[in-house]
This record gives C-alpha cells, sequence and structure tokens, in this order.
C-alpha cells in the first residue's frame, strides 16, 4: 500500500523496502539484546542465589560439626569427672584402710595377739640363731695390673 510520503504529486514511489528490512532487523537485535541481558541478568540471579544456599548448607554443616564434637568432648569430660571421682574416693578408702593397718601395727598389740589367740610363745635367746648370710653376687671383678709383657702378649694374640 501506498502512502503519502510515497506518493508526491502524480508519481508513485515505491516502497523503500531496505529502509523497513533494516529498520526490522534493528528492532529485532535490540530485542535480542534485551533477551540476552535478561538472560544474564536472571542467570546472575540464579548464581547469587545458589551462592547463597550453598553458603548457608556449608555453614550448617560447620556448625553441625562443631556441635557433634562439642557433644563428645563433654560427654568424655562428664566420663573423665565420674572416674576422677570414683579415683578418689578409692583413694579416701585407702587412706583409711592404712590408718587401721598402722593402728594394727603395734608390735606389743601382735605380741598378745599371738600369745592368747595362737597359744605361741616366747623364744629364749640361747635358743635363737642368727645367720648372716649375705652375699653379693653383683660386686665387681678385680682389676687386674697388666704389666708390660701382658700388653704386648695381648697385642700379639689379637693378630
Amino acid at each position: 500500500m501506498l502512502t503519502r510520503r510515497q506518493i508526491v504529486g502524480n508519481l508513485a514511489y515505491k516502497d523503500n523496502l531496505e529502509k523497513k528490512r533494516k529498520q526490522i532487523t534493528k528492532e529485532e537485535d535490540l530485542e535480542k539484546k534485551r533477551k540476552d541481558i535478561l538472560k544474564s541478568i536472571n542467570e546472575n540471579k540464579r548464581k547469587d542465589i545458589i551462592k547463597k544456599v550453598s553458603f548457608i548448607a556449608i555453614s550448617f554443616g560447620v556448625s553441625f560439626f562443631v556441635v557433634f564434637r562439642s557433644d563428645k568432648l563433654f560427654s568424655m569430660q562428664s566420663s573423665l569427672n565420674e572416674v576422677n571421682d570414683q579415683i578418689n574416693m578409692y583413694q579416701k578408702s585407702n587412706d583409711s584402710l592404712n590408718i587401721e593397718i598402722l593402728m594394727q601395727n603395734d608390735l606389743n598389740k601382735i605380741e598378745s595377739i599371738a600369745i592368747e589367740k595362737l597359744n605361741m610363745t616366747d623364744v629364749d635367746i640361747s635358743s635363737k640363731k642368727i645367720i648372716n648370710n649375705v652375699n653379693d653376687y653383683f660386686d665387681a671383678q678385680p682389676v687386674k695390673k697388666a704389666g708390660l709383657f701382658d700388653i704386648i702378649k695381648d697385642f700379639f694374640q689379637k693378630f
């Protein structure tokens, strides 16, 4: 169809198709650029969301690990405290038993119990025999003084 611009007087001009094609291609290029820009913006938003979600997941994992290890340490500490309490209790009972042994370890008391309950008698000094059998098996061997002849003899025996 011809428009007024294309009709001048009694002359009719052809439509300028190349101009229209250029305009359409420019519009298409602008539309493509707009779509590409929107696509890149959406991709950047997606990447940002993925980064945030991964950061949250990693933070959750690290915090879970820290809490888990803290719980382990706390339970180990409580069991250590229980063991230390038991050790202290046994040490106290051991100390009281040592005190009781020291109280019972009186020689006069032991002698009176031996005579009364076990019907033992006191030994006379004349019937006592004292044996002093102390042998030191780990004495150092006596060192021989080596003379000149012994040194020469040892030297030739080595070869």
